[in-house]
């Protein structure tokens, strides 16, 4: 037993539970899924989940009337730049809106222990995924087959384990689990190990999460693996004791230097490596997303891939390197730059502000951590799950009234 750690809840899960588990994981399948199901779907069934644990009921309540106010006001905006011909992309981004409002109730409702509880249930079996998922590639390759899912081949045994090759170039097996690339697996990966360190604390999750983010091979994973390890150090050595203090902090330290050699090595393979490639067009997205938000500060574009498309090829010359194949016709990749391009930037900050004053994880350092390093590198924000969590920094703050868990008046 390591220290006084606190264990989940034992005994059978009640349907109501199962219910939230499940509604959890549309939202995350609506937040980075593989594109095999459309995103769309995905929201549309988390919507009827929500309904259905909110008895078909939407609780109105002025502790929300700044979220309320800021989602009117995009959808108008973004509704006057787009114009009817983004009827389409501003009907299904108003549904990720709705869908993530119903997501916030449901969790109101139960306490944020209650919350972290069904995220860490979740995300301990995609742990173990991604791990089983290297090795069972690596000695039964020969039984995986091949779909082809946006141009892209995906390699499956059961639609369980998955991965992908980013590069031909590099044939290195990444899981993407049930996520499109293992970018966005990483933030996943990344929440349950801040759960195994600052929520309750496990050193042996906090281990099997670390393992499945080496497995995953992410820069940004890496180098935020490494930094939740500094910020927990003082919560480590409190629930260690005696010798089994000292070999932790012997392994504390070669796993942190493992980390960072790994990290850096990913990142020199990604700037002057074989994966040059990714870091020429996450530069390409970076320059893109400035040159729009300049042209178009207050009130940004709208949600039109199409539109983002245009500006991409017509701002192309700046970075010679990309491949043609790939000029104008990629999707931005960096989140941060993608909420002020798309709704400007003063409703981008009013957004973006939730990183820093979200309310259901306690230690605010290490989730702006997660959240900064994941939204750099994957356009994720507009997203339910995501959303959700920045929402709570837009809640109309009572005196000493938090998310806490009691049903909104």
């Amino acid at each position: 037993m390591v220290g006084r750690r606190a264990e989940l809840d034992k005994g059978p899960i009640e349907a109501e539970d199962l219910l939230h588990l499940v509604a959890l994981f549309f939202a995350m399948m609506a937040s980075g899924g593989n594109f095999i199901v459309r995103r769309e779907i995905w929201v549309a069934l988390l919507i009827l989940v929500c309904l259905y644990l909110l008895r078909w009921r939407v609780p109105i309540s002025a502790t929300r009337q700044y979220l309320y106010l800021w989602i009117m006001i995009v959808m108008v905006i973004v509704a006057v730049t787009q114009g009817t011909g983004g009827l389409l992309s501003t009907g299904s981004r108003l549904m990720t809106f709705v869908a993530s409002l119903l997501l916030l109730e449901v969790y109101t409702q139960r306490s944020v222990d209650r919350v972290q509880q069904d995220m860490s249930i979740i995300l301990r079996i995609m742990a173990i995924q991604a791990i089983l998922t290297v090795i069972v590639a690596n000695l039964f390759n020969n039984y995986f087959w091949t779909v082809n899912v946006s141009d892209q081949d995906y390699y499956t045994l059961g639609y369980i384990f998955n991965y992908h090759f980013v590069l031909d170039e590099v044939r290195r097996i990444r899981p993407d689990g049930f996520f499109y690339e293992p970018g966005v697996y990483q933030i996943y990966m990344s929440i349950l190990l801040y759960l195994s360190l600052f929520w309750r604390f496990n050193l042996l999750w906090a281990l099997i999460a670390t393992v499945a983010l080496i497995a995953l091979w992410s820069t940004i994973g890496l180098l935020v693996t490494a930094i939740l390890f500094v910020l927990a150090f003082k919560i480590i050595m409190a629930r260690l004791r005696g010798a089994f203090r000292i070999m932790v902090i012997g392994g504390y330290v070669l796993l942190f230097s493992a980390v960072i050699y790994l990290g850096v090595s990913n990142y020199e393979e990604k700037t002057t490596g074989s994966l040059e490639g990714s870091s020429i067009a996450r530069m390409y997205d970076y320059y893109t997303g400035l040159n729009i938000v300049a042209q178009h500060p207050f009130t940004g574009i709208g949600f039109n891939v199409d539109t983002y498309l245009a500006y991409s090829k017509a701002f192309a010359s700046t970075l010679t390197d990309l491949p043609d194949n790939a000029v104008g016709t990629r999707p931005s990749t960096n989140g941060i730059l993608q909420v002020f391009y798309t709704i400007g930037i003063p409703l981008g900050l009013s957004l973006l502000l939730g990183i820093f004053r979200q309310r259901l994880f306690s230690n605010r350092l290490a989730m702006i951590t997660i959240l900064i390093g994941g939204f750099a590198g994957q356009a994720l924000v507009f997203t339910p799950f995501f959303l959700a969590i920045l929402y709570t920094g837009l809640l109309k703050a009572r005196r000493a009234q938090r998310i806490t868990g009691v049903r909104a008046a």
